[in-house]
């Protein structure tokens, strides 16, 4: 299956709001039928789904180098984690977060569509894994409380790092996916991560699409830094957009102002653009590595900000060695979206660089607007 096919399945998968099970036990039976289990904790549908998917590409793949495995962190969180096990000395990770805030709605852009490329690359890596380093990937819970499933991840890693006894191995950055729903050109939120600039050379190499560094909300890599693991958030932006963020005409992207809204909708996800997007993260997942990231120098942040330091094996591969360098991380606040339908048709005119192209992907439902 590829990352759209993921995402219209996931999306049907209903769900409470991140906050609403964080003490209690729940679960849905089929659509809308709510299930009292207060005595006994059930899982979130979308977690799963997530299972399950991953389940099923252990079978179709039985020769794959895949190790899946289930951290819970609370009576009703659990982090799922995939690691690709080739025997190397350090590994790139990967992460979205599977919770949500608005019950109500598709949520494809906050992350069902994340969510959907991360199973698509799980799939992928598992019929060709990389041959240089290891891959995690890892699907986050409680993103949207504070980045809870981050923290408790976070934690399994400095765990590892501690006393070898897991089997993962050193993890040198973590590329976190927001917003990957649309958008024909790329973010980061912080290239002088080594996340944010192995993506940075991906999108170069990779593709001929535009990327820009911006200010990003609250997100998961925000949490792996302040427990010193380099982290970047990366997603997806639309053509039109790039230009007004670089002429100063705007900070953010407005699509960001739907997330949390009852118009983060299945109507504004386009299959052609979360194809690509998924080749992309595939051809950085396996060629990710060689002598141009030897010259990368990270930065580590001020104590009070964020701060992360390289496991050896990145020294050991690069030859650098911790830079004295310190900023702190850029951050915004988002007003919240417009309520009205005709705002979101007037941004969705003023953004679309191809009518037809819209229409054909589906992006405008009928009775939509």
């Amino acid at each position: 299956m590829n990352s759209y096919e993921y995402l219209t399945e996931l999306v049907e998968q209903k769900s409470l709001s991140s906050s609403s099970y964080s003490s209690r036990a729940w679960s849905y039976k089929g659509k809308g039928k709510k299930i009292n289990t207060a005595s006994e904790p059930v899982l979130n549908p979308k977690y799963e789904y997530i299972l399950n998917a991953i389940r099923g590409i252990r079978t179709n793949y039985p020769d794959s180098k895949m190790i899946p495995c289930v951290y819970s962190y609370d009576k009703n969180r659990k982090n799922v984690v995939v690691y690709f096990d080739i025997g190397a000395e350090f590994t790139i990770g990967f992460s979205a977060h599977y919770d949500i805030v608005n019950p109500k709605t598709d949520n494809p852009f906050d992350n069902q569509a994340s969510v959907s490329h991360l199973l698509a690359l799980t799939e992928r890596l598992s019929e060709t894994p990389p041959t240089t380093h290891n891959i995690l990937i890892v699907f986050t819970d409680g993103e949207e409380v504070g980045g809870t499933g981050a923290k408790a991840m976070s934690s399994v890693l400095e765990e590892e790092i501690r006393t070898k006894k897991l089997p993962y191995a050193d993890v040198v950055c973590i590329i976190n996916l927001e917003l990957t729903a649309c958008g024909n050109h790329y973010w980061a939120d912080n290239e002088s991560t080594l996340a944010g600039f192995i993506f940075k050379r991906a999108v170069q190499r990779f593709s001929k699409s535009t990327h820009v560094t911006i200010d990003c909300p609250f997100n998961d890599s925000e949490v792996f830094r302040r427990n010193k693991f380099d982290s970047s958030c990366i997603g997806m932006i639309r053509r039109s957009t790039v230009g007004k963020i670089r002429s100063g005409q705007i900070d953010s992207p407005f699509i960001w102002n739907i997330c949390h809204t009852m118009y983060d909708l299945m109507d504004f996800v386009s299959e052609r653009d979360m194809l690509k997007f998924t080749d992309i993260l595939f051809s950085l997942s396996i060629d990710c590595w060689d002598d141009e990231i030897y010259g990368f120098e990270p930065i580590s942040y001020d104590k009070q900000v964020c701060q992360y330091s390289y496991p050896s094996a990145y020294y050991k591969y690069s030859g650098s060695s911790s830079s004295t360098k310190s900023t702190k991380p850029k951050t915004t606040t988002l007003p919240l979206a417009t309520s009205p339908q005709e705002s979101y048709m007037e941004w969705w005119e003023s953004e679309s660089d191809d009518w037809s192209s819209c229409l054909d992907n589906g992006h405008l439902k009928s009775g939509m607007f």
